[in-house]
């Protein structure tokens, strides 16, 4: 199955014909190749797992999407994982960023989304840094970790989740949480409030699209926003980043088929 979604990076407006599950990233980086010359050469790629909690975690948490409410009642379960990584990319300007991949709940892959989340950097956008780690964490208390370090992006209300499998024609809506930007999606080392490592998280928003198939418009009972989280750790690809960002997604997708042709 293949849909059209359009993303925007660098300014650019990005139209991905995507593909479901572990193919999509592999799809999404051919677009952003395509498009990154215009956008802004050389832009900073990374790929991006669930954030797995350390000894300076203050809460719980092994997942790159946690998506509580309505999502988590139909799915049984509010913790959501990529297929095999995402892929996160910030412009060298660090005005926008994506993050893209295919992710599915914990334990049931047959609950999933597509997901293309948008990020930018607007003129008077000045969050104060979310700090999720113990104390002990931060540079102030002689920790490892720097606040004044980190990057800071606001989401861009647009549909960033497409369902697949059971959640097919499910459409999500994110927008910035909270809405006064006193936070926002950051980025860095110990920036993913799980552990110490280089990561991103930040809050959001969901709602349902008015896109999404009749059967969700009419089992969506409660139409107030719901709302979520991102923790991932980030990993950088070597550069070139172009070429690297491919053989990162083709090997990810090969080992998928890999496994599901033993399964």
């Amino acid at each position: 199955m293949v849909r059209e979604l359009v993303c925007s990076f660098g300014g650019v407006n990005v139209k991905l014909r995507m593909a479901r599950g572990a193919w999509a990233p592999l799809v999404i980086a051919a677009a952003l190749l395509g498009a990154a010359p215009a956008a802004q050469a050389d832009p900073i790629v990374w790929t991006a797992t669930e954030a797995i909690p350390d000894v300076y975690a203050k809460y719980g948490g092994g997942h790159s999407f946690w998506l509580p409410g309505f999502v988590a009642g139909k799915a049984g379960t509010s913790t959501f994982v990529f297929e095999t990584v995402g892929v996160y990319t910030e412009a060298m300007n660090l005005q926008t960023s994506l993050l893209t991949g295919a992710i599915h709940a914990s334990g049931n892959a047959s609950f999933g989304f597509d997901a293309v989340v948008n990020f930018d950097n607007p003129t008077g956008f000045a969050p104060a840094p979310k700090l999720e780690l113990k104390s002990t964490a931060y540079s102030v208390n002689g920790g490892p970790i720097d606040p004044s370090t980190w990057n800071f992006y606001k989401f861009v209300t647009d549909v960033a989740l497409t369902g697949t499998g059971a959640f097919s024609g499910l459409n999500l809506v994110l927008s910035h949480k909270p809405a006064s930007g006193a936070m926002g999606f950051q980025v860095g080392e110990g920036a993913n409030g799980k552990n110490i490592n280089m990561g991103a998280s930040g809050w959001f928003y969901y709602t349902i699209d008015a896109s999404s198939s009749d059967y969700w418009r009419g089992v969506w009972s409660d139409t107030s926003m719901q709302r979520g989280d991102i923790n991932i750790d980030l990993n950088p690809v070597p550069e070139p980043g172009s070429v690297a960002l491919m053989g990162v997604v083709i090997a990810g997708a090969l080992v998928w088929r890999r496994k599901r042709r033993r399964a």
